[in-house]
């Protein structure tokens, strides 16, 4: 007893050249949104976390609100073959605040600054929210040649807090959009 059973399959791989294409725009755009959404998390976390309350070893006090306004979401792109998104911290002194854990930079008197000194507006100097009064402060100061400040926000620690939801915000968003 003999039985044949052949069947043929054509296939148009024009038809499934798009598929991919169509699945690989899908998952892009996927996990641009997904990258937005995670940038703009992190960026809410450490504008509250690192960016508001009291001066602690983790964490500054807010003056100006300069630094707060300054930091930012990364607007997502596609670089190559890298997705790049986060936040960024934009006042020009952010260095000395964000950075590598235990780094210190250490502030002395512009060249301009004959007498060699730094005048630290102290007490009535300042207003409740620590920023100095002008010409119309009536406290103290203290005056010193140099300070040295040690760096309270640190990158690597809120990308280690973040890594997990990453990721598993970008598996739920490769699974919805294969779907």
């Amino acid at each position: 007893m003999t039985i044949e059973n052949t069947t043929k399959i054509e296939i148009d791989t024009k038809q499934i050249g798009n598929y991919f294409t169509k699945t690989r725009t899908n998952v892009l755009g996927a996990l641009q949104k997904e990258m937005t959404a995670q940038s703009r998390a992190m960026h809410r976390f450490v504008t509250i976390q690192y960016l508001r309350g009291g001066t602690t070893p983790n964490r500054l006090a807010v003056r100006s609100g300069n630094l707060i306004r300054t930091t930012i979401p990364i607007k997502t792109r596609i670089v190559g073959s890298m997705l790049e998104g986060g936040i960024q911290f934009g006042a020009k002194y952010a260095p000395v605040h964000v950075g590598e854990e235990g780094k210190i930079t250490t502030i002395r008197p512009k060249a301009s600054n004959k007498k060699g000194y730094l005048f630290i507006p102290v007490g009535r100097s300042l207003t409740r929210a620590g920023v100095f009064k002008g010409k119309y402060a009536k406290g103290g100061v203290r005056i010193v040649k140099q300070v040295k400040i040690k760096t309270r926000v640190h990158p690597k620690t809120i990308i280690q807090l973040f890594a997990p939801e990453v990721k598993r915000g970008f598996e739920e968003a490769i699974k919805t959009a294969i779907k």
